[in-house]
């Protein structure tokens, strides 16, 4: 985002869970992430100017659930080596739906992206081109759900808009 550009949740029709997908794609891939000022409490606009609005420094206008949602996935780039150093890899593209892998040596993370107006249902997500062998276990960040690769696919459940983030055990 910037001041020449309308603001996320313009873009996205105020759709929180879009919103959400879009913050974690920024904070999950590679590169250095910009969050430009206000997004993170869901400032919105009216028109093209808005998005030179001032900061909105009265917490009660501020959407709480994205800020702290944001908080917390800039602490998980700040501190997790797969973030700061690990490689990239493209798992899964469908209607919709982007799975992709970051990796070290020692740690993975699956990030599951839905943009789709409906839910991509439960089933197998193909993991074994990535490197990742059967029986490691994953756990969703959100839900805490786990889930255990097996014949080289992790058994994902169904994925509604949004995002959800499997990190290895």
């Amino acid at each position: 985002g910037s001041h020449d550009t309308p603001r996320i949740r313009s873009l996205l029709a105020g759709d929180r869970e879009r919103v959400r997908l879009a913050i974690a794609i920024l904070l999950t891939y590679v590169g250095a992430p910009c969050i430009y000022y206000g997004d993170e409490v869901g400032l919105g606009e009216v028109d093209s100017f808005e998005a030179r609005q001032c900061m909105a420094w009265e917490q009660a206008a501020w959407d709480a659930g994205l800020r702290s949602y944001c908080q917390s996935l800039i602490r998980l780039r700040r501190t997790s080596p797969v973030l700061i150093e690990g490689g990239f890899q493209v798992l899964s593209v469908e209607e919709n739906v982007l799975a992709y892998l970051r990796d070290t040596d020692d740690a993975q993370m699956i990030v599951v992206g839905n943009r789709g107006p409906g839910v991509r249902p439960a089933g197998p997500l193909p993991v074994a081109h990535g490197g990742i062998p059967d029986g490691m276990e994953f756990r969703e960040l959100f839900s805490g759900q786990c889930a255990t690769v097996v014949n080289g696919c992790l058994p994902l459940p169904a994925v509604p808009a949004g995002v959800q983030i499997w990190c290895s055990s």
